[in-house]
C-alpha cells in the first residue's frame, strides 16, 4: 500500500513537471517571436536557401515557384487597337518584361533629399538591377480590349539565375512600403514610364521619412516592386500605384560645423 502510494506520488511529481516545461517551451517560442524579425521567418517558410552543386561549382535551386504574372498595356490611336498590330504588341510585350523585371530583380537607386537651407535641390537615382531576355520563357496568356487599350495578361517562369535572385530578395531584411505617382499626358517622356519612377520615388520618400528622424544628405539602396505597379489614365493624368520592399544599403549624414 505504502509503496502504491509512493508511485503515485512520483507519477504526479512527473506530470508536474512536464506541465511546468511545456509553460517554459511556450514562453520560449513566444519570447523568439518578439526578437526574431518577421521577414525572415516567413521568407524561411517560403523559400529554401540554394544549395550549391560540387559537380558544377554553381548554385542550384533546390525549390521551384509558380511562375510571375503581370498585366501591361499599350494604346492604340486607331479606331480599335487589335493583337495583329505589330508594333502595339512589340510595346506590350517590352511593358510586360520591364514590369517583371521590377519584380524579379528590382531596382537600384540613389535619393538626394532637398533642402532649401543648403541650396540641394532633390535628386532620385534609379535604375533596374538586370532585365528579363527577350527569350520564350515570356508567354501571353490572354489579351483584350478596352477605351483605344491593348491589355494583355502575361506569366514569366524564372531561370536558375532568377530563382537566386528571389531567394536572395526573400533572406534579405527588408521593409515594405509603397507608392503613388503621376504625370501628365503628351509628355516628352513615355508616359507610363514617368508616372511608374514618381511611384518609386514616392515610395523611397515615404521610407525616408517613417525610418529617419533626423533627415539624412543622402541614401543609396535596393528596390523590389512585389506585384505588377497598376497604371490608369484618369483626367488627362498618367497614374501609377505599387508596393514595394525596400533595403537601404548606405545612408549619407550631414558632417557637423
Amino acid at each position: 500500500m505504502a509503496t502504491d502510494t509512493v508511485s503515485m506520488h512520483v507519477l504526479q511529481i512527473i506530470a508536474l513537471s512536464q506541465r511546468r516545461r511545456g509553460r517554459q517551451l511556450f514562453l520560449l517560442c513566444l519570447l523568439l517571436s518578439f526578437f526574431l524579425p518577421t521577414q525572415y521567418l516567413v521568407a524561411q517558410s517560403r523559400i529554401r536557401i540554394p544549395e550549391r552543386d560540387g559537380s558544377q561549382g554553381n548554385i542550384t535551386p533546390s525549390y521551384s515557384l509558380p511562375p510571375l504574372t503581370v498585366t501591361a498595356w499599350a494604346i492604340d490611336l486607331n479606331p480599335r487597337p487589335t493583337k495583329d498590330n505589330p508594333a502595339l504588341m512589340r510595346e506590350l510585350y517590352n511593358r510586360a518584361r520591364l514590369r517583371l523585371s521590377a519584380m524579379l530583380y528590382g531596382y537600384q537607386f540613389r535619393y538626394t533629399l532637398p533642402n532649401s537651407e543648403r541650396g540641394i535641390s532633390e535628386e532620385f537615382e534609379v535604375r533596374l538591377l538586370q532585365e528579363i531576355p527577350q527569350n520564350t520563357r515570356l508567354e501571353i496568356v490572354s489579351t483584350w480590349e478596352q477605351s483605344k487599350q491593348l491589355h494583355g495578361q502575361f506569366i514569366y517562369r524564372p531561370s536558375n539565375d532568377g530563382l537566386r535572385w528571389l531567394s536572395a530578395w526573400n533572406n534579405s531584411p527588408t521593409i515594405t512600403g509603397g507608392g503613388r505617382g503621376e504625370v501628365g499626358l503628351w509628355n516628352d517622356e513615355d508616359e507610363q514610364e514617368a508616372a511608374v519612377r514618381n511611384a518609386l520615388l514616392d515610395a523611397v520618400r515615404r521610407y525616408v521619412k517613417h525610418n529617419y528622424v533626423n533627415q539624412p544628405r543622402a541614401v543609396t539602396g535596393m528596390l523590389l516592386v512585389r506585384d505588377g505597379p497598376r497604371v490608369w489614365i484618369r483626367s488627362g493624368r498618367y497614374y501609377a500605384e505599387l508596393f514595394t520592399r525596400i533595403r537601404i544599403n548606405e545612408v549619407e549624414n550631414y558632417e557637423l560645423y
